[in-house]
């Protein structure tokens, strides 16, 4: 009797394994998807922490931010706009400003951040941008596509 259940048991053993195989299996790959959100989140948040950090804290672009933000220049024609920015103190500090964009868009491309990311912390710089008719002007003459192209379908939010 005794060997006749321990028979029963070891065949019923042998039927559930490929199910357990396959529930440990589906919960694994649950758990991985998990662990995957929850690190992509935390690479996203460190990516975002960097761009901020090289944007307002550095001081890299500080003056490039001032200078766009100024009536004098608003107000400029195509003419002396490109005089500006070919001016020793501002040429490469100008050109490093609309590469680091670039780059944001770059990043946008891969989904590494998202748009509502970009738009949180850089909202009011591309309006800045997208207002200025010598900027956009500037972008397409010196090839800046990729950024000219995210700037014209650009809503400010």
């Amino acid at each position: 009797m005794v060997a006749i259940c321990c028979i029963c048991w070891f065949n019923f053993v042998i039927d559930i394994l490929p199910s357990l195989g396959i529930l440990t299996g589906i919960i694994g790959g649950i758990y991985g998807l998990r662990q995957y959100y929850l690190n992509s989140k935390i690479k996203r948040a460190e990516v975002l922490s960097g761009l901020v950090e090289r944007f307002y804290f550095e001081g890299k672009f500080t003056k490039v931010r001032e200078w766009l933000d100024t009536d004098r220049q608003k107000k400029m024609s195509w003419e002396v706009f490109k005089k500006e920015t070919e001016k020793e103190n501002i040429a490469a500090e100008f050109s490093d400003y609309l590469n680091y964009f670039q780059f944001i868009v770059s990043l946008r491309k891969l989904a590494q951040i998202k748009d509502s990311d970009i738009s949180v912390m850089f909202n009011y710089y591309i309006v800045n941008l997208k207002n200025n008719t010598n900027v956009m002007k500037y972008l397409v003459e010196y090839g800046y596509k990729e950024l000219n192209d995210f700037i014209l379908k650009y809503h400010a939010k």
